[in-house]
């Protein structure tokens, strides 16, 4: 089937003989693809210089406890990261612009990033070769490409090495700065304790009845001293006054006997105290009058231990004391009958007096314990404000002296691990499968980068005689003469085969 002059259809087989046309023609062009052959091979020689082969080296690297300090610290025993945050503090650490500009300069790698732009450029490029991998369980692999596989096993190896140091350096300063931190805390907890504990010791020195619930912290010991305190209250007062009464009582039988002895007649001469005598032991008898009326006082407000009746018996015993003194040095005088009576009147004055004053401090313990239920809501307050105090001051003591014992705790583990890293005995890096001389290039080998230097340059020349071909304005046939429009195509003579050759010249 032929292609139609008039018509610009063309058939399959038409369009595979012109294929084929023009794959015979670009034979003549012979020349280029003998070129082509040419800077394909040259290609394949020079290429792998330019592009070199790489190279890649593994090492793989885990944890290792050597002393296991749980078994140290037991249950308390705090971690200090996960496995995430460890993992990439590692890549960081291997990654790190200080570590790999010591390896670069120790190696010389990445000589012309460095000359023309600088060693942190040479940085990112030596980043953008290693790689970091991290297992399911606690290893760590490193992986580092290059154009030489001596020096890229000589680089993962250091960089192994420096991981190693590094992670060592790091538990060492961690442990150490660790430690410093805790015993500057243990001595700020120790201060706070202690002050707390003055103000505790302040507070039961100036309320001693606080001091037998010193033991207890809770509500029933607020109870106990409501309690003891109300108990106090309405005891203590009643205990004055009947003393009072006892003493306005004593003074008064004192009295009488002194009327009944002044009404009998005197016959003799009776011995007296002088005048100096006397006033001396009348000044220590009210010497020791207002010590007992103040002991009555304090013991009113206070309990036995309290320091203020404390103090008020030692007074109350040194003015008896100094009384019964006065009265053993006294000298004694004969008087006549009128002197006795004259003395006999003036002590009767003075027990009238000494009466007198006890009734009125009657009269006032009466009136105190009557204003006492009128003040008992004031008493309540005051009571309920020393508890509260009480117990606040506890609970701080508590609250300081629980965080105290908890960075004693604190420091102690942390002196352990101190300890346990300085020798050597803490999580340490190791390897476990060493970084290896590469053999066989991982990428852009010599033979496939020569290999398609040759063909892509071929390809390039088989395309270039592909173009001068269809190029070719020279007519073979009638398709050419057809495709140019030249003329009328009159006749054509087909070209004798090779067969018809042959058997024309048999003939």
């Amino acid at each position: 089937m032929q292609a139609s002059p008039d018509s610009d259809f063309i058939t399959p087989r038409a369009f595979l003989r012109r294929i084929f046309q023009v794959l015979r023609r670009s034979r003549r062009f012979w020349p280029a693809l003998v070129v082509a052959a040419s800077l394909g091979i040259a290609a394949g020689a020079f290429v792998p210089r330019i592009l070199p082969p790489v190279y890649q080296s593994e090492t793989v690297l885990t944890f290792k406890e050597i002393v296991q300090t749980h078994s140290l610290l037991g249950t308390r025993q705090t971690r200090m990261e996960t496995r995430r945050q460890r993992n990439a503090r590692l890549r960081e650490m291997v990654l790190s612009r200080s570590n790999l500009e010591s390896i670069i300069s120790e190696f010389s790698l990445y000589p012309s990033t460095v000359e023309k732009h600088s060693i942190v450029d040479a940085v990112e490029d030596m980043r953008h070769d290693t790689r970091c991998r991290v297992g399911e369980a606690d290893s760590f692999a490193i992986k580092f490409q290059g154009d030489e596989p001596e020096l890229v096993h000589q680089v993962t190896k250091r960089l192994a090495d420096s991981l190693i140091e590094q992670t060592a350096n790091y538990s060492a300063e961690r442990a150490t700065s660790t430690q410093k931190f805790l015993e500057t805390q243990l001595d700020t907890t120790t201060a706070d304790l202690q002050s707390q504990e003055e103000q505790l010791a302040i507070f039961l020195a100036a309320h001693p009845e606080f001091a037998l619930d010193d033991r207890a912290t809770g509500a029933g010991a607020a109870g106990a001293s409501i309690r003891a305190a109300e108990q106090r209250a309405r005891t203590t007062p009643q205990s004055g006054l009947e003393m009072l009464e006892s003493q306005a009582a004593r003074l008064r039988r004192q009295l009488r006997a002194r009327s009944v002895s002044g009404g009998s007649p005197v016959t003799a001469p009776t011995a007296s105290l002088s005048a100096e005598d006397q006033r001396r032991v009348n000044v220590a008898t009210r010497q020791l009058e207002r010590a007992r009326e103040n002991l009555n006082q304090k013991q009113a407000r206070y309990t036995d231990r309290h320091p203020d009746v404390t103090r008020g018996q030692a007074e109350v015993k040194s003015a008896t004391a100094k009384l019964a003194t006065t009265r053993a040095q006294a000298k004694a005088v004969v008087v006549t009958a009128s002197g006795a009576t004259s003395d006999l009147q003036a002590e009767q004055t003075l027990l009238r007096h000494r009466l007198a004053a006890v009734e009125a401090a009657v009269v006032r313990a009466k009136k105190a314990g009557d204003a006492e239920e009128a003040l008992s809501e004031t008493r309540a307050a005051s009571i309920v404000s020393l508890e509260t105090e009480w117990t606040g001051l506890n609970r701080e003591v508590a609250a300081v002296r629980e965080r105290h014992e908890e960075v004693r705790w604190r420091l102690f583990q942390a002196s352990i691990v101190a300890r346990v890293e300085s020798v050597g005995g803490g999580s340490q890096m190791v390897i476990i499968d060493p970084a290896y001389v590469p053999q066989r290039p991982i990428k852009r080998g010599t033979k496939r980068v020569a290999a398609a230097a040759f063909i892509l340059v071929s390809m390039l020349g088989g395309l270039l005689a592909l173009g001068l071909a269809l190029l070719d304005d020279r007519v073979y046939d009638e398709d050419d003469l057809r495709r140019l429009n030249i003329g009328t195509l009159c006749h054509s003579v087909p070209v004798a085969s090779d067969d018809s050759r042959l058997s024309g010249v048999a003939s």
